[in-house]
């Protein structure tokens, strides 16, 4: 099953640079006690012998000079064009589960295509990707705007949304330029480098802020696709399906029905929205974990075994709580830790003074900080 979520894929791309950054030692470390006979050997044998590959003194030379910069410069561009990929994911995901948002807009279709829609769902699927389709290679300011229009989410109360904006201005120079700055770029950014450089530390950063960016975005999403006020203890889950044959389509109906403790559950009964054509399938899921946990196994073993579709995308659009609280508990757990810094020992504490367990804070806390608007919205602050 092939899932690239963009926490998915930030974690991969992580592991790649440090298994990567591990395996460049470890091959300096056998050059640099192999004999010298071997020294002019070329590192691989298995490659066509026009492929300039080097020698091993001259992977050595390369690993100390230039490697480490270049690794650093594909990973962030590959990271900047996953975040491309989740805006457009998110867009597509509020217009399937609103889409009154699109109502009144006008659409062009070739009388030639009416034929190919057996349904409504494939028109709307039509519309909804043609319309996502319009944010691809857009400048970053472009993306933020057009979710402050059609979605009234305003990106730029992210605090660092300036520095995600430069990160795809550097990634364009990286692509179109290869690192070679421009006037526009020196002048928007009071910057007197003539050359980008991904160092380390600011790989690393860019990281952690767009982890924390992709947070904010997904709970944004969340809030329009569940606009209803209170505590949402509910779990969503975003797949999207590529179909190689038709015998797939039966597992994606609202209707297909499926057991789980006892119980008899239709697709329809887990669905915010299920939106089909005839090689893609978006569904948005929402409801008991378990529940959900179920029918994903049931598609994880078609698809293993028959083979007749795949999974391409999973992102968890809201977690699954634990907590046993009652929301007036969960308002009182809310009230230890709204200030921050908080103390040292703030779970114990409040465990305490509440008489509750770490665990059911544990739980707690992590409920209040996917939601804490709505805590805020609650008390009146």
């Amino acid at each position: 099953m092939l899932t690239q979520g963009f926490y998915a894929e930030i974690s991969n791309l992580v592991r790649l640079y440090v298994v990567t950054i591990r395996s460049y030692d470890s091959l300096q470390t056998e050059i640099q006690n192999m004999p010298k006979e071997r020294s002019e050997d070329r590192i691989f044998t298995r490659y066509d012998k026009k492929i300039n590959l080097p020698h091993y003194w001259e992977t050595k030379a390369f690993i100390n000079s230039e490697a480490h910069n270049y690794l650093r410069e594909v990973i962030f561009v590959r990271l900047i064009s996953a975040t491309e990929v989740m805006l457009q994911d998110y867009a597509q995901t509020i217009y399937s589960a609103n889409r009154a948002t699109l109502l009144g807009k006008e659409i062009k279709i070739d009388t030639n295509l009416l034929s190919t829609f057996s349904t409504i769902d494939e028109l709307w699927s039509k519309v909804v990707k043609d319309e996502c389709r319009n944010l691809n290679g857009r400048k970053f300011s472009d993306i933020v705007e057009y979710y402050r229009i059609k979605f009234n989410i305003d990106l730029r109360r992210f605090a660092e949304i300036n520095s995600i904006e430069e990160m795809y201005d550097q990634r364009n120079i990286l692509v179109h330029a290869l690192g070679h700055t421009d006037d526009a770029y020196r002048r928007k950014y009071s910057s007197d480098k003539s050359f980008l450089s991904i160092t380390d530390k600011y790989l690393r950063k860019c990281f952690s802020n767009l982890e924390s960016f992709h947070e904010f975005v997904r709970s944004a999403s969340h809030k329009k696709i569940n606009p209803s006020q209170g505590i949402n203890r509910s779990y969503n889950l975003i797949l999207k399906i590529r179909i190689y044959d038709e015998k797939a389509d039966y597992l994606f109906d609202p209707n297909y029905r499926f057991e789980f403790g006892k119980k008899e559950f239709s697709l329809s009964s887990i669905t915010i929205s299920n939106l089909r054509n005839k090689t893609e399938v978006d569904l948005i899921l929402s409801g008991h974990r378990p529940v959900i946990s179920e029918y994903v196994q049931i598609i994880k073993h078609a698809e293993n075994n028959k083979k007749t579709f795949s999974v391409t995308r999973s992102n968890v659009l809201s977690r699954s709580h634990k907590t046993q609280l009652s929301d007036e508990k969960l308002d009182e757990v809310f009230s230890h830790i709204e200030t921050r810094p908080w103390p040292d020992g703030i779970k114990q504490k409040i465990s305490e003074a509440m008489n509750i367990s770490k665990t059911q804070v544990s739980y707690a806390m992590s409920l209040i900080l996917e939601q804490e608007e709505e805590f805020i919205n609650r008390l009146g602050r």
